[in-house]
This record gives C-alpha cells, sequence and structure tokens, in this order.
C-alpha cells in the first residue's frame, strides 16, 4: 500500500501528510487523541481524493493509526467513505488487541451507516466479552446495541450482572442500566451509593437518580402498541379493561386486531416482529390454505420471481459456497460482465470478510440479508487467494446481469444440444432462433435439456412444442377450471423431423413439463431422466392496488391457482396418485420418463454431498489446482476422464484430504473445480459435455441407435457402450 497521501492546502500552508499525521497518534493514550483527529479532519476536510486513498488502505492498518484514520472517513458525507469508515471500525471493534481500541470503536458504531452489519459486530462482540468474562467490553457493547434498537431484551445481560458475586459488576451494570432509562430495583438502591461517591462516577450517577426523578415510572417510556378498534385500555400491568364498544358484535378484522394487540402485551419475541412482519405472515397464511401452489408475494418475493423470470442476477451476480460451518464463503462462480467478476473475484477466493462481519461464524441467512441486493452502496469484501501473500479488501457495487435462458450447441455427430433454464417471455422465439442455427449446421437429431427448469410462462411452452407439431386433433394443452375450459391447438407446418430426446429431472416443473409431456404424448421426442415434479396448474399474478404499497413496502401479488392442464392425451401433469418417499406420501407425481437415470443428486446425498462440497473447495484441492493448473487443463480438455491413476499428483492430493469418498469421488471434485477455473478464464467448457452426465450419455446412444449409427464410429462416444453396461461408479462409503 502506498505510504503517500498529500493534501492540498491553500498557499503558504505546509503540506500535512494523513497518514503520518495518523501515525503520530500511536503513541498516545486513546482518550487524547480525538483533538488531533479533529484537526486532521479540518486540514482535509476539502482533500476528497486523498481520502479516497485513504480508504483504499486503511484496512492495511491496525490500532489507533486506523482507529482514527476510520473515525475520519466515518465522519465524512460521502457514503463510500462512511461505509469504508465503518468496515473498519467493525474490524477493530471485534478483534483490536489493545482493549481502548475496541471500546472507543464499538462507541463510535452507535451511529452506524451500515445498521445491519454494526448490529451483527456489537452483538457479536457482546457475546464474546460475556464468554471472556470482560464487564467493560460487555457493557459498551451492550449499550451500543440498545443505541441502535432499544429493545427490553438487550438489557438482559445487565440485568444478570445485577447479580453477579462482585459490588464493582453491579455498579457497573447499574449504571449502564439507568442510562438505558431502566431503574427497577435494585439498580435504584446500587444507584444512591454510588452517588454518595466524591468522584466522577458519583456525579454520573446523581445525574442518572436526577433524571429518574423527572420520568413517572421505574420503567422506561415504551411505544405504545398500535392502535386497536374497539376502544380498549390497556393498564399498566398489561391487563386490559372492556369499554363499551368491545362489547358490539366482533368481525374478523376485529378479531386480527386483537390477536395482534396479545401479541404486543404478552408474547416473548414481540420485540424481533414488526407489525408488517404480523400482517405479511398473516396474508401468507391465508392463501396458503389455497392449495400448496397459490401464495402471497412481498416485494422482495416479486423482486426474486421478476428476475428468476427474466434470467437476471442480482447483487454480487456470483455463486457462493460455504464448504463447512465454520468455512469462510469460497467463490464457485464468478459470473462473466458482473460485478463480483467486474471487481476481480474469481473461483476459489475466499471471503473472510462481508462488510466488516466474519463470514466462517455466521449462518447464510444472515449473511444473504448484508449482501441483499436492495442494499446500499458497495460491499466490502475482505479477501484471500492463494497467489496473494496477504488478505485484501475488495470493493464490489451491487449491480445485475441478465444471463441467457436458453444455450446451443452442436455435439459430435451432428446431434444438437439445446439447453433452456427456465421458460420466459421470449423463449419460444429463442428457442426457435437456436433451432434453426443448428438446422444450418446441419442437424440430424436433437437434446433438450429442461433439467432444472421450474416453468413459467405457459403460453411459450405451447409455442415450443407447435414448432414440432402439424395440425392435430388433440390440443397441445387443456386448461380446466370451475369456469371454464380452453384447449391450446397446434398450427399448420412444423419444423423438420429428427429423433428428440428430452433431459428432466425431480425440479423439472410447471411450463417445462408442459414441453416434456406433450412432445411425449405426440411421440415426437423420449423423455430421458427422473420423474418430473407434477405442478400441472395454471396461475394467475394479481397485483395488489397501489394503496396499499406503503404499508407493504412495495409491489405485492397474489399467486393465485386458477385451473388444472392437462396433456394431449388427457391425462394430468398433476396425477393424483402420491410419489413414492414423498413426504406423507401426499406429494402428487409428475412425467414418468421413457429411460430412468438417477441424477447425481441421487448418487450423492446426505453427508456424501457435503463432503463433496468440502473437499472441491478445500486448501488443499485450492493449492494442488493452483500448482498444477495448465497440466490439469490439458488433462481434463475435450471431455476426457482420466483415470486417477494418470492424474500427476493425485494420490498425495487424496491422502491430504482426510476424505471417506473414494477416489473417483475426489476426481470428480477436481474435475468439477478445473472446469469452473477454465470457464472464468473465458475459455468455458461446452455446455452438454456427456462426460460423468449419465442422462446425457443414455440419449446420446438411444439418438445414435435411432439413427442406425453406431457409437464406436464417434470418437467421442466410443467409451459409452462400456460405461453403460458397467458397474456404477463408487460413491464413497
Amino acid at each position: 500500500m502506498s505510504a503517500c497521501i498529500w493534501t492540498q492546502l491553500s498557499p503558504g500552508q505546509e503540506a500535512v501528510n494523513l497518514l503520518d499525521g495518523l501515525k503520530a497518534l500511536e503513541s498516545k493514550p486513546v482518550d487524547e487523541i480525538w483533538p488531533a483527529v479533529e484537526e486532521l479532519k479540518k486540514v482535509h476536510a476539502g482533500d476528497v481524493d486523498s481520502l479516497k486513498a485513504f480508504a483504499d488502505e486503511v484496512y492495511s492498518h491496525s490500532g489507533k493509526t486506523k482507529l482514527a484514520g476510520a473515525a475520519i472517513l466515518f465522519a465524512r458525507k460521502e457514503a463510500s467513505l462512511q461505509q469504508s469508515g465503518q468496515v473498519a471500525l467493525q474490524q477493530l471493534a471485534r478483534d483490536a488487541p489493545d482493549k481502548a481500541v475496541r471500546i472507543a470503536a464499538i462507541r463510535l458504531l452507535r451511529k452506524p451507516v451500515l445498521f445491519d452489519q454494526a448490529y451483527i459486530t456489537l452483538n457479536d462482540a457482546a457475546q464474546a466479552a460475556k464468554k471472556a468474562n470482560d464487564t467493560e467490553l460487555l457493557i459498551e457493547a451492550t449499550l451500543a446495541l440498545w443505541e441502535l434498537d432499544n429493545l427490553p431484551s438487550i438489557r438482559e445481560p445487565l440485568r444478570k450482572l445485577l447479580e453477579d458475586p462482585s459490588i464493582e459488576k453491579r455498579h457497573a451494570a447499574a449504571l449502564a442500566l439507568a442510562e438505558t432509562g431502566y431503574y427497577e430495583e435494585p439498580v435504584g438502591e446500587l444507584l444512591r451509593a454510588i452517588a454518595k461517591e466524591p468522584s466522577s462516577r458519583g456525579k454520573h450517577a446523581r445525574a442518572l437518580l436526577r433524571a429518574a426523578g423527572k420520568q413517572d415510572a421505574q420503567e422506561p417510556p415504551r411505544a405504545p402498541a398500535p392502535p386497536r378498534p374497539g376502544g380498549t385500555r390497556t393498564e399498566r400491568n398489561g391487563s386490559s379493561s372492556p369499554q363499551p364498544a368491545d362489547l358490539a358484535a366482533p368481525d374478523w378484522a376485529a378479531l386480527l386486531s386483537e390477536v395482534e394487540g396479545l401479541i404486543w402485551r404478552t408474547a416473548l419475541n414481540r420485540e424481533r416482529v414488526s407489525r408488517r412482519d404480523l400482517y405479511t405472515a398473516a396474508l401468507r397464511g391465508m392463501v396458503s390454505v389455497l392449495d400448496e401452489y397459490s401464495a402471497f408475494q412481498d416485494p422482495d418475493d416479486v423482486r426474486q420471481v421478476e428476475a428468476s423470470r427474466l434470467g437476471t442476477l442480482w447483487g454480487l451476480c456470483a455463486d457462493l459456497v460455504k464448504p463447512g460451518k465454520s468455512a469462510p464463503l469460497v467463490v464457485a462462480r464468478s459470473h462473466r460482465g458482473g460485478p463480483a467478476h467486474d471487481a476481480g473475484l474469481r473461483v476459489g477466493d475466499r471471503i473472510h470478510e462481508v462488510n466488516g462481519i466474519k463470514t466462517d461464524d455466521i449462518d447464510r441467512a444472515r449473511l444473504e440479508t448484508i449482501t441483499s441486493p436492495e442494499g446500499e452502496g458497495e460491499l466490502h469484501l475482505l479477501v484471500s487467494r492463494r497467489a496473494w501473500p496477504e488478505k485484501r479488501m475488495v470493493r464490489v457495487k451491487r449491480g445485475q446481469l441478465q444471463v441467457p435462458l436458453i444455450q446451443k450447441r452442436m455435439l459430435p455427430g451432428r446431434l444438437g444440444y439445446i439447453r433452456m433454464a427456465r421458460v420466459g417471455p421470449t423463449s419460444a422465439a429463442d428457442f426457435e432462433k437456436a433451432l434453426d442455427e443448428l438446422e444450418a449446421q446441419g442437424l440430424d437429431a436433437l437434446v433438450i435439456d429442461l433439467r432444472d427448469n421450474p416453468g413459467g410462462n405457459v403460453k411459450q411452452a405451447v409455442r415450443i412444442v407447435d414448432l414440432f407439431v402439424g395440425v392435430s386433433e388433440l390440443p397441445i394443452l387443456t386448461e380446466k377450471s370451475p369456469a371454464r375450459t380452453t384447449e391450446w391447438s397446434a398450427s399448420p407446418g412444423e419444423k423438420p423431423r429428427h429423433p428428440m430426446a428430452i433431459l428432466v429431472n425431480r425440479q423439472t416443473a410447471s411450463a417445462a413439463e408442459v414441453i416434456a409431456g406433450s412432445l411425449q404424448d405426440f411421440e415426437r421426442a423420449f423423455l430421458v431422466g427422473e420423474t418430473t415434479f407434477g405442478k400441472g396448474v395454471k396461475q394467475v399474478s394479481l397485483t395488489l392496488p397501489r394503496v396499499f404499497e406503503p404499508l407493504l413496502g412495495g409491489v405485492s401479488r397474489l399467486l393465485l391457482t386458477s385451473g388444472r392442464l392437462y396433456l394431449p392425451l388427457g391425462r394430468p401433469i398433476q396425477s393424483e396418485r402420491p410419489r413414492e418417499g414423498g413426504s406423507g406420501g401426499h406429494r402428487p407425481r409428475g412425467i414418468d420418463p421413457d429411460i430412468e437415470v438417477a441424477s447425481t443428486d441421487d448418487v450423492y446425498q446426505g453427508r456424501q454431498l457435503t463432503e463433496l462440497l468440502r473437499v472441491e473447495f478445500s486448501a488443499e484441492m485450492d493449492e494442488y489446482v493452483h500448482q498444477r493448473f495448465p497440466e490439469l487443463e490439458a488433462l481434463f480438455a475435450g471431455g476426457k476422464l482420466p483415470d486417477p491413476a494418470e492424474i500427476p499428483g493425485f494420490e498425495a492430493l487424496y491422502q491430504s484430504l482426510g476424505t471417506r469418498l473414494s477416489r473417483s469421488d475426489v476426481r470428480y471434485a477436481l474435475r468439477s473445480l478445473v472446469r469452473r477455473r477454465i470457464a472464468e478464464n473465458g475459455e468455458e467448457e461446452p455446455i452438454g459435455s456427456h462426460v460423468e452426465d449419465r442422462a446425457l450419455q443414455r440419449a446420446i446412444l438411444e439418438l445414435l441407435r435411432r439413427l442406425g449409427r453406431d457409437p464406436r464410429a464417434t470418437s467421442d462416444y466410443q467409451g459409452l457402450l462400456e460405461q453403460e453396461s458397467g458397474p456404477e461408479p463408487s460413491r464413497g462409503e
């Protein structure tokens, strides 16, 4: 990092180096650095460029240099500088060896710009102080938390300190509780004892007692519960006195309001929820009783649904994994053109902090809150990479990235392959364009991959089926609702007839099942894989009136099931017979494949899947690939799958992993990681690779048979017959 950060001064004023000025504070006690910090603020007030340069390196410093610099950045009006300052303060509040520095950082975090991150950091600091039996840090962190969110439960650690054998701890707890407005005994008694001291602490206690005398209660003022119809008066002890309006005939709205009032007055965890939380939950429950697919979608749900429908990635636009409970986040894929990729994040990078929050001891749900696309400003990620000598802070600005819903490739032997991620608003036109381009290359047979396709636009699905079906007495699809029956019929003309396979699995659903099932009924394609999800219903999306947006925080919708869908031969996509192994046997069954092939998820399950993830993103695997990437890239090129004994250094790698997975399993993880690295280098391995894809292998073999070809005539497929007849690969113990 550069050590020269010069500020522009007025003529005749002596040049001041910001970093030198900050480093000069290291020799002073923390309580004495603040006048100098104020001077540095004034001197550098107009030099935003120097402050931005320091913001880039503030994380590399420590002690009072970092504290003072972070405080200067934190006090600025520019959001990016404020956030850099807060992240540095969070690091100090959590890890600073100097206790005085930690306390100062905690105090500064009482007025954060990133609320959630500050709250998590302070809560973690409080828990760590409690574990270390450090009363001073516990009190500072608790008071800072109270400043952020005055929930009664925050006081609990302080109330427990009132029972401590140490009189000093009881006194400290009483002073802290009084600062939060809590004066219940024994706090008052302890304060009166402290007030007798001829000290600054005694003076503070006397001031708190005077403040208490002005309050009309020992319990601090509480925000009133939301108003309830009926004029019920809530007494101080929480009971209610019925008023005349309460005796009026009740209605359902009044019942909901009554339940809400009881929650605010009685429930243990009432501080954890807002009024919006309660009513949103009520709306979800109201709609969910209709059927398993009807739903209330709040603004967050609406955004996610729209992003999925349009093929849009939000936020970091990177796939992150957590390969172990106490492991940091690891970048599994950084989508080209997305914010993370543009910021330099690559496969295998380890993200140790997100906005000052450590990722190795936090669950994914809390991390997703921090990295939410709706969040403001940049994300500050503390990242390590095998080739770097030390961790670096990487700034990533949240954004979005459009990804293609349809991808195509010509496989060896002129077998076309089209992968459809979901059925979007332009999928029919995009699919036809991809098909025409494959036809122009001499297409002989086609594979359509609908695995993990959750569906989408039913009309677009019907149009895709229509490409392959001429005029027919059978409808492509029939929708039956209580009010009417609607049929979609095929139009004249169809694409040239070729053998066609469709890959499906348990996550193939809705509109994707329309494509697979209809083409199966018309005998235009055979299905390979697993029985599909079984969502054979038509749904309508109804946007709630704008008048409710302030209450709900934005646009919200009801997704309601309006009818059932039936395939050309009259069979329902969502049959009533239970799915084997389903929860309680009540899950409806979807469309059965013509050729059944278990997916990788069926092969790797439970602990094995977790262990496979750990192995792929382990430090040992990362080091091995880093050292040998060029030869591994060549070894796995072109869909090759070498024997583990042929992979240089593989046995030593296997032994270092300490895993119970088989060598074939570790090879699988190795190949997956190498493929990810190849993709990020701009040489993405083509989609539709049949290596280790057993469903695609079976589809290729069947298509070649229908074309009257010997698989051994194509070099890429020479080993497929042996794999088809050979034993199942080992999947660990």
